[in-house]
């Protein structure tokens, strides 16, 4: 239930004197939320009441937004982060720091920390305005060996939507869902669809309204800490509904939890967030965010203690799509002979003209000396050419794919979950491939998850694989009939019927040479984020929370994208090099025998698969 009008005044006025001791901070943009005075305060309350009243101790933190941003060790690592997604990051100062006493550092020593068995971490703020997708989810982010792990400890407490009220989407009808308890809606584990909104914030539903609302999260291994302080909050005023817990099971980490002999694993917090219905709304919170971070710990252990039981895993069940793959794979081969077209013609698309060494070997002695490097693909063709050859571009069906899996897996192997999502499904196209001019491109063809039901948001980033940085990218895919009427394809009735569901996305050095209407991504070799020419390259598509279940839909029911390389691109093969058993995760192979790795073409062994899956 949305918080009372008297909870709220009994929550203002209780901390009114704090609140005017407390630094002002930037209001936030929604007035369903508590503002940054009062929020602050009511951290304040909390850890002196339980420091006075029980003895807790307190340690302050906050919540801090990353991108991704120029590095000036080679050997930087980016964990394939999803190119326009900020993520935000929950922070903890170390234990000797009050609110009194300031802390000076780095804020990557801090943006990890580690958990004791009576210590509650509070993360008190406000949900993003309405989004595509939003999510908070705890990972343990190194064990007590020192294993890197970036495991899940939980499902995420996530809300996404597959469109807003005005949109124009054939075919679909919109939906959301919530799995976050806020001021504006509670809901059961078994409620977590809701049918279709009938207003513009998506907030008068039967579930009521996840965005621009307070919430509160409890993340502990001690029952009876996380029921006092929760206590704590409702005693203010604080709405019960909207208190979220993250119960961590002694039976599975406790061996990560800091004692006096054992120095524990490192925890974290991360909130994504994507397609925003207001940018500039959502970039005001950003850079502002309307969270409170910090974490009291009890002073013992209680005598008699229910254990928290394992956190319950959401089955993931999805929509059967693979009836789209014939007619993806009609598309692709129709598209692929379009662009072999016979070299006297003009290519439909540019980035797929023959390349330098093929124009000039297929043409008489003469033509070839005569030729220069013309400035765009309309002159290439222009001379008369005794000698003809067809262009070659090849097609690919080989991407891989996996869902995210529980991060107990990762914990319990010691291995890298790359800070997945399990609500997130990850498909790598194959092969790599290099864009190795300015008028290099490929064609990337897939099927859109949102319009089969497979996903509220999804997208293709393209990648450095090198330095597993996300580059740029693209979402709200479509384009397959601007495909189709671009090359002047003739495609059978079922193939046509199916095109809504399809998407074409072309990726290229220079956009504003493909002088078409396709949708198309943009890769720079100069500038930040870029990539060099020789840089070998990956595309990844992600599919966020099928409907079906609310998790990453199963990858036995997607269709993965599929890629057209033309001349002026290289296919380089599936690459181990980058996050191979020979390169430790976080390291890069330096200069040369870096490029090399890279540019070593052949099938990844399977060993090596889950390696090279990783992302967030």
């Amino acid at each position: 239930m949305p918080t009372s009008l008297f909870s709220r005044a009994v929550l203002l006025f209780t901390l009114l004197v704090a609140a005017a001791t407390t630094t002002t901070a930037a209001p936030t943009s929604s007035p369903n939320c508590l503002d940054p005075p009062t929020r602050d305060a009511l951290k304040l309350h909390i850890a002196r009441s339980l420091a006075t009243e029980d003895s807790y101790t307190f340690r302050d933190g906050f919540l801090g937004f990353w991108r991704a941003k120029p590095s000036e060790d080679p050997n930087a690592d980016y964990n394939y982060n999803n190119a326009a997604q900020p993520y935000g990051i929950t922070l903890l100062y170390p234990r000797n720091n009050t609110p009194e006493v300031p802390w000076e550092g780095q804020l990557a020593d801090i943006a990890q920390w580690t958990l004791s068995p009576n210590e509650v971490v509070v993360l008190v703020g406000c949900t993003p305005p309405p989004s595509r997708y939003f999510s908070v989810t705890p990972y343990l982010m190194q064990t007590s060996s020192g294993a890197r792990t970036l495991a899940a400890i939980a499902d995420p407490l996530s809300a996404g939507a597959t469109g807003f009220v005005g949109d124009s989407s054939p075919g679909r009808t919109l939906r959301r869902f919530t799995r976050l308890n806020t001021s504006g809606v509670t809901v059961p584990h078994e409620r977590r669809i809701n049918h279709e909104p009938s207003d513009e914030n998506l907030g008068l539903g039967s579930v009521g309204n996840a965005w621009n609302e307070d919430t509160a999260i409890l993340i502990s291994a001690s029952p009876t800490a996380t029921r006092r302080v929760a206590n704590a909050l409702i005693d203010v005023g604080f709405p019960p509904t909207a208190i979220n817990t993250v119960g961590i099971a002694v039976s599975e980490l406790g061996s990560q939890l800091a004692t006096s002999s054992n120095p524990g694993g490192e925890f974290s917090v991360y909130l994504r967030n994507a397609l925003p219905r207001d940018a500039m709304a959502y970039l005001a919170y950003e850079n502002s965010p309307p969270w409170s971070v910090f974490s009291v710990t009890a002073p013992n252990s209680p005598q008699v203690e229910v254990p928290f039981s394992p956190p319950n895993r959401i089955e993931a069940r999805g929509f059967d799509e693979t009836y789209l793959a014939r007619a993806l794979d009609s598309l692709t081969e129709a598209a692929a002979r379009a662009l072999r077209a016979d070299s006297r013609g003009v290519p439909a698309l540019s980035g797929f003209e023959m390349s330098e060494y093929a124009r000039t070997h297929s043409t008489s002695p003469a033509a070839a000396a005569a030729a220069s490097p013309p400035p765009s693909f309309l002159s290439i063709f222009s001379a008369a050419r005794p000698t003809l050859r067809r262009r070659r571009v090849s097609t690919y069906a080989r991407s891989m794919a996996q869902s995210r899996p529980a991060g107990m897996a990762c914990i319990t192997s010691q291995s890298n979950c790359g800070l997945g999502n399990r609500d997130t499904s990850y498909a790598i196209a194959a092969p790599f491939f290099r864009l190795p001019s300015n008028s290099s491109a490929v064609l990337v063809l897939g099927v859109s998850h949102e319009e089969t039901g497979n996903a509220v948001y999804s997208n293709i980033v393209v990648n450095d694989v090198s330095r597993r940085l996300g580059i740029a990218g693209a979402s709200n895919l479509g384009g397959a009939s601007a495909l189709v009427d671009v090359l002047g394809l003739s495609l059978p009735a079922d193939v046509t019927r199916a095109l809504p569901s399809l998407y074409a996305v072309l990726v290229a050095r220079d956009c504003s040479r493909m002088n078409t209407a396709l949708q198309c991504v943009q890769v720079p070799s100069t500038g930040w984020p870029s990539a060099p020419l020789d840089a070998t390259l990956s595309v990844w598509e992600r599919a966020y929370s099928t409907l079906a279940s609310t998790v990453g839909p199963p990858v036995a029911q997607l269709v993965l994208p599929r890629l057209v390389v033309g001349e002026s691109a290289e296919a380089t093969g599936m690459l181990a090099g980058p996050v191979g058993a020979a390169v430790a995760l976080g390291n890069r192979l330096p200069g040369a025998a870096r490029r090399a790795a890279a540019g070593a073409a052949g099938a990844v062994p399977p060993a090596l698969a889950n390696l090279i899956v990783n992302g967030n």
